[in-house]
């Protein structure tokens, strides 16, 4: 049969997709082909759906045995008769022009050895996925050329090659799963250009278990580069290939090495940091409290959180503790906290508490201790494990047995297409997570975005859920004595605006009706014009609550603050800047959300809102009793432990 177009199909357990992928070929606009499909040793019904198929176009190729991807391409190859050959994965979908664009490109331009195109991510489910960047950013020859120095930039299943490029060439052992990678390098260093077309023309499928290299963020990724260039280099070196891409591959793999090698650095100096900053002593002496505890405490759950000072984060973690009191528990605390005034807290849940965080990060027993938490995990009856804002629990993951349900929480979160660097690195590790819980129905629909960009998919996303938090709530609501007094509470930290609200107690420094008061805040930061408290237990801020007619909460970004609820609760009036899930709560009559970004604006507008209350007496009972109401009615903190507790099963 005379064809214009060969299609090599690599199959090894390829079930699940292959008919889908099949299909997109067999149904193209072009059909002077041959799709020749290796089945490499598959042992699901890969090969009953190919023999299902009587297309003349289609030739089948069987491997006695799994020989791997590099040999299945070549054998194939070699067997091919079109004057170009194009390649297509079993879980991948063509769409219906491509080849014909494609094949249209290599006639036209015949100085290009290969021509891909731009693809389409999408996940198991046929989700579409944000865009590989270094892929659609990657498009003219030029482009192309300039970034393969630096790292793969075309998607394998995407190409079609002159067969006679292909044929001299071939795939190459040794290329440690980048053999796509390397063949690129081959052809430029041999003088051949590129090419790629803008639109995609490829569903190119991201599994539950993978992401593209443009994701990869392990330490390990830049290493992995640098080895690919160096076998690239010994080929080029080996065929004097010495030109100018072979002394810009150089330069990148210095780089790659630079930063691997930067990376272990830090590495090293965050263990030098902590040989200082940490006693030996105080490391073994947490060390032996480990292994004391763990020989005497057989957990249900285990808990991974950070710090033991005063929070809301904190509050919440000791609140989700306090869910499961008739389970046996261990709370394990990882960060260096400022101080322990919180821990009372968590240890009147009947839990046993470990604060080791000496232990964890100290170079004389931190591989010690990993070792003997993972041991004690790993076995025995236990349910699962939770964690939330601690980078401890999500290093231990991957080394965690496979039937224990894994969550942890996520207390604000906004999508940065350029950012969120610290939620990226985490994501390898992320994946062993059965549930990510969050506070806030925008944060999490905000991480859902995080994930599409980054190319996981629906499966990813399916684990998400939302819990909102939840507080003590009394029937009525308690009398509010004169004078009006505006409450702030929170941490003097940046994105909290603690200036926002002393403008705003500024604006009122001639009245003697109206009070503003300052929790979290050091005491020492005080004013005439208003009062600060400092850190208050629960007690002390529950009475100042009851006092209190308004909440001025003045942050540039948040989830969906327990300050909040816990005010409503108490009839305390919320005006609040629009962040996190702030105004899908209030609504104009149980509390204000100010919509203005800019920080003049939102001042202006929170003094008029304050007028306004104070001047209407009538319009101020209405409101804190529609708040209380809603606290009622959204914020029992009954419905909060039954949904963590049903996240286990409980």
């Amino acid at each position: 049969m005379n064809c214009g177009v060969s299609i090599v199909l690599p199959v090894y357990n390829g079930a699940l997709f292959l008919q889908e992928a099949l299909d997109s070929i067999l149904n193209q606009s072009y059909t002077n082909f041959e799709l020749l499909i290796i089945n490499d040793g598959s042992t699901d019904k890969s090969e009953d759906i190919i023999l299902s198929y009587s297309d003349p176009r289609i030739v089948y190729i069987k491997n006695e045995r799994n020989l791997g991807l590099v040999d299945s391409l070549n054998n194939a190859i070699k067997l091919c008769r079109g004057e170009f050959i194009a390649r297509m994965d079993a879980d991948d979908i063509s769409l219906p022009e491509r080849l014909n664009l494609q094949r249209d490109f290599l006639q036209k331009n015949i100085h290009f050895a290969m021509v891909a195109s731009v693809v389409q991510p999408i996940d198991s489910e046929g989700n579409l996925l944000g865009l590989w960047p270094t892929d659609a950013n990657t498009t003219s020859d030029e482009s192309i050329y300039n970034m393969l120095a630096k790292t793969n930039c075309i998607a394998h299943p995407s190409v079609m090659m002159r067969a006679a490029v292909a044929k001299r060439l071939m795939y190459r052992h040794g290329a440690n799963a980048s053999e796509d990678y390397d063949l690129w390098l081959r052809m430029v260093a041999h003088g051949f250009k590129l090419g790629k077309l803008c639109q995609p023309l490829l569903f190119y499928r991201v599994h539950a278990t993978s992401i593209t290299a443009s994701s990869k963020v392990s330490n390990d990724q830049n290493l992995r580069v640098f080895k690919q260039k160096i076998f690239f280099l010994k080929y080029a070196l080996s065929h004097f290939l010495i030109n100018a891409f072979f002394f810009q591959v150089i330069y990148s793999s210095i780089r790659s090495s630079a930063a691997f090698f930067r990376s272990k650095a830090l590495f090293f100096l965050r263990d030098g940091k902590y040989l200082f900053k940490i006693s030996p002593r105080s490391a073994f002496k947490e060390f032996q409290q480990i292994s004391t505890v763990l020989q005497k405490h057989d957990a249900s759950l285990i808990f991974f959180f950070p710090y033991t000072h005063m929070g809301g984060a904190e509050r919440v973690h000791a609140n989700i503790v306090n869910a499961f009191l008739d389970q046996k528990c261990l709370v394990i605390f990882t960060g260096f906290s400022n101080d322990n005034s919180f821990l009372s807290k968590f240890k009147s849940t009947s839990s046993e508490v470990l604060v080791i965080p000496n232990a964890l990060y100290s170079p004389f027993t931190r591989i010690k201790s990993r070792d003997l938490l993972l041991k004690y995990i790993n076995t025995g009856k236990r349910r699962g494990l939770f964690g939330s804002n601690s980078e401890y629990y999500f290093h231990i993951l991957p080394f965690v047995r496979l039937d224990l349900f894994c969550a942890d929480l996520i207390h604000a979160f906004k999508f940065q297409p350029e950012g969120n660097l610290a939620h990226l690195k985490l994501l390898q590790f992320a994946q062993r997570l059965n549930r990510r819980v969050f506070v806030s129905k925008i944060a999490m629909n905000e991480f859902a975005l995080l994930l599409k960009h980054n190319l996981y998919g629906s499966s990813f996303s399916d684990r998400l859920t939302y819990i909102c938090n939840g507080t003590l709530t009394l029937d009525n609501v308690p009398t509010k004595s004169d004078p009006f007094q505006v409450l702030f509470v929170g941490r003097d930290s940046p994105e909290k605006r603690f200036n926002l609200f002393i403008k705003v107690a500024n604006s009122f420094s001639n009245r003697t009706d109206i009070r503003f008061e300052a929790a979290g805040i050091s005491i020492s930061k005080s004013t005439k014009n208003f009062n600060c408290r400092g850190e208050l237990t629960q007690t002390d801020l529950n009475l100042l609550y009851s006092n209190s007619h308004i909440l001025l909460l003045t942050s540039s970004r948040e989830g969906f603050p327990m300050v909040i609820m816990e005010a409503m609760a108490l009839g305390v009036v919320p005006v609040c800047t629009a962040v996190g899930d702030i105004p899908n709560h209030l609504n104009g009559i149980n509390g204000i959300a100010i919509n203005e970004t800019d920080e003049n604006e939102i001042v202006k507008s929170m003094i008029i809102e304050i007028e306004a209350l104070i001047n209407d007496g009538n319009a101020f009972v209405k409101m804190s009793t529609s708040a209380h109401k809603y606290a009622l009615e959204h914020f029992r903190i009954k419905d909060f432990e039954n949904n963590y507790r049903s996240l286990f099963g409980l």
